[in-house]
């Protein structure tokens, strides 16, 4: 696939190590509200994440599960500017018991008030604990608890003049010419049921 551009426009990955070692991690597309992405902001925003992370989404995640590293890329142009920040020691979640298998996933929905594939996203919560889920679904209190978390780091964002977007760079199966990018308005989880990322297991990929 080409390069598409997203014009001022960041993509933060950011890396956790699982209990068996293994590397995993979501990817968020976040807007600088200024302009183009400097170093500067972007490590000004991997510092958000790491506060966020800190205060309040490893609260939701079992103890097994630790953020490493956060990389963030300038997405305006190819040749963008990447701002990495290795986070030693790790820092690991705070939910007791044992952590459910690192395919097991919970999606929250990420909506931008438009319709379409292209105008909404989601985020596969990393280091579910089992005494967070019964049976195939997340217990409701932490439903609402880990959608909170997540909540908050809009508003974190945007109190720094930073936004989280959904950046579509494919229409109809083809590349975009410039990414299509929407501001994330509402967080909500569809509905209780675990669900599943593969690629997470060991040896699968992020």
């Amino acid at each position: 696939m080409p390069f598409v551009p997203a014009v001022n426009t960041m993509l933060m990955f950011t890396e956790y190590i699982g209990p068996a070692g293994n590397l995993v991690g979501n990817s968020y597309w976040i807007r600088d509200d200024v302009g183009q992405p400097t170093s500067a902001r972007m490590q000004a925003a991997n510092s958000l994440f790491v506060t966020f992370h800190n205060n309040t989404l490893r609260l939701q995640q079992n103890l097994a599960y630790g953020l490493t590293a956060i990389r963030t890329r300038d997405m305006t142009v190819q040749s963008g500017q990447l701002a990495e920040l290795d986070i030693s020691p790790s820092v690991f979640g705070t939910f007791s018991g044992d952590a459910l298998p690192a395919n097991v996933s919970f999606a929250v929905s990420l909506r931008t008030g438009f319709a379409g594939r292209s105008r909404r996203g989601r985020v596969y919560h990393v280091g579910l604990a089992e005494g967070q889920v019964t049976q195939d679904f997340v217990i409701a209190a932490n439903v609402t608890a880990i959608v909170a978390a997540y909540a908050t780091w809009l508003t974190t964002l945007a109190a720094q003049q930073f936004t989280w977007v959904i950046a579509s760079r494919i229409s109809a199966g083809v590349p975009r010419a410039t990414a299509l990018i929407t501001p994330v308005t509402a967080i909500f989880a569809v509905d209780a049921r675990v669900d599943t990322q593969r690629r997470r297991l060991p040896g699968e990929g992020t």
